[in-house]
């Protein structure tokens, strides 16, 4: 029988044993770790190609393109371009589904905000009816649900606020509760970053208020929220296709004119696509192959900076799809940012 001397030995060999057995396995573990960490470093893995699921895409259609010949200087911070992400998720864009009941649910809606005249059929989405107090004119499309409103109130100057302007946040409360009344998808607006411009009357034209008190009018701009943290932007890089004028004639909240253009991206259907280079957008660019906006018809332009960004018009019906900015003093262009390998022809 074994005694606690020869026990003792025998528990003390099976620890050193299993100790050295340990260690052992503590350096195979620790060299192969450090092998996979070399070859990461030194030979890492290529990442995945894009999967470009949802097919050839079509191009984008800019209102204009630009004209070869002005001459393109990089001025950016560095002086060099910027390494834009390899990739980027296009999104198809919610597809709203006609139905035999939407000029029914349209014409309640639209008489909820009080547009109950002369109901006209433009086309076969698209109606408009007339509200009687201000005179303003709705163009609504019942399937879309995107609208336009138009009004004479710069030749009446009985529709202008005849009280102070209220605060921006009250703007904002009254904006959105019309918003709402007409049924209008504001889910994916960042309100947070809602701007409202207080205006005033100069000549026949309008422009930023010089104090509260002269204010007669507002602006106010929508923006929606970034996707995968890159901007949306529109046809005008400093303006916004969800706009209003208003006014408080009376005191009483007025939306004078403005235009609700909101394409939302599906979160749920999409695919990721190679980008260009910048280099390669900065070609395209100098081509003429860009939307450019070019106020002053400059010759000669520094690029100060270059972004990816989504890009949506008043026509967007099929998906959010990326562009690349550049941007320089009174000058800004739009490059398609995916490769003509991943467009139809």
């Amino acid at each position: 029988m074994a005694n606690l001397v020869t026990v003792t030995k025998d528990s003390r060999i099976i620890l050193k044993v299993g100790g050295i057995g340990a260690g052992i396995l503590l350096l195979i573990y620790i060299f192969v770790q450090g092998g996979v960490l070399f070859k990461n470093i030194f030979f890492p893995k290529p990442p995945e190609p894009p999967k470009e699921a949802l097919g050839k895409l079509p191009h984008l259609k800019f209102p204009t393109l630009g004209t070869p010949g002005i001459l393109f200087t990089v001025n950016t911070v560095d002086g060099t371009l910027p390494s834009l992400p390899s990739k980027v998720n296009v999104y198809k864009l919610v597809k709203a589904e006609p139905n035999l009941l939407a000029l029914d649910s349209a014409k309640h809606t639209v008489d909820s905000a009080n547009f109950i005249d002369n109901q006209t059929k433009l086309t076969d989405t698209l109606y408009q009816w007339t509200q009687p107090k201000s005179g303003a004119v709705l163009k609504y499309d019942i399937v879309t649900k995107n609208f336009v409103i138009t009004s004479n109130y710069l030749q009446n100057p009985a529709l202008a606020s005849t009280n102070l302007m209220p605060a921006e946040d009250s703007i904002k409360s009254d904006i959105g509760g019309f918003l709402q009344t007409l049924n209008a998808k504001v889910t994916d607006l960042d309100i947070e970053k809602t701007k409202v411009e207080y205006l005033q009357m100069q000549g026949n034209s309008l422009v930023t208020a010089q104090n509260l008190g002269m204010a007669k009018y507002a602006k106010v701009s929508f923006i929606q929220k970034s996707v995968d943290e890159i901007p949306i932007v529109y046809d005008n890089p400093n303006d916004s296709q969800i706009k209003f004028v208003v006014s408080y004639p009376g005191g009483s909240f007025q939306v004078l004119e403005g235009e609700f253009y909101n394409h939302e991206p599906d979160m749920d259907k999409s695919s990721d696509y190679p980008v260009k280079t910048a280099a390669a957008a900065l070609e395209d660019l100098k081509s003429g192959n860009a939307y450019m906006i070019n106020p002053q018809n400059l010759t000669s332009v520094d690029i100060t900076n270059v972004e990816l960004k989504y890009y949506l018009n008043r026509d967007s019906s099929e998906f959010l799809m990326p562009i690349i900015m550049f941007t320089g003093i009174n000058f800004t262009a739009y490059v398609e940012a995916l490769p003509a390998s991943s467009l139809s022809n």
